[in-house]
């Protein structure tokens, strides 16, 4: 297989797992939070519109819609890690495990700056791993702090 099948491929993969994370995440209307009741659904409301566009703008190799689409995600962090401190953010599952919680947020917003570096050198092979590893990021957060 060349190099272009590989990386359709591995896009499509993406796209898909990116689905299924998002329609995962989705909660009953009836209890949803309110916006800025609890930073992290905030957050990953937030992280779910930004990964449609990520994910497209990584697909056709556009490091400027890549590193536009993520803008929005300066300060999630911080506001979610406020939301632990003070107690609104409650994790559904494990939430004796929050320390592990908060070292996963760091990787994966540590990965965030990777891949809007990757974005804006225009690394069309670097912003499709560094992709693939935040998907992951998502899949194994859930496994073990999501109901």
């Amino acid at each position: 297989m060349n190099k272009r099948h590989n990386i359709v491929i591995t896009v499509a993969v993406s796209i898909l797992a990116l689905l299924l994370i998002s329609s995962w995440f989705v909660l009953p209307y009836r209890v949803q939070a309110a916006p800025g009741d609890n930073p992290l659904i905030d957050e990953m409301v937030l992280l779910d519109r930004v990964f449609m566009d990520v994910v497209s703008a990584v697909a056709v190799g556009n490091g400027h819609r890549v590193a536009s689409a993520l803008e929005p995600m300066h300060g999630t962090q911080q506001r979610t890690h406020e939301g632990i401190h003070s107690g609104k953010v409650k994790i559904p599952k494990n939430q004796k495990r929050i320390g592990e919680f908060v070292k996963m947020d760091e990787a994966f917003h540590n990965n965030l700056e990777r891949l809007a570096a990757a974005a804006r050198k225009d690394n069309k092979g670097d912003m499709l791993s560094i992709t693939k590893t935040l998907l992951d990021g998502c899949v194994n957060c859930h496994k073990i702090f999501k109901d």
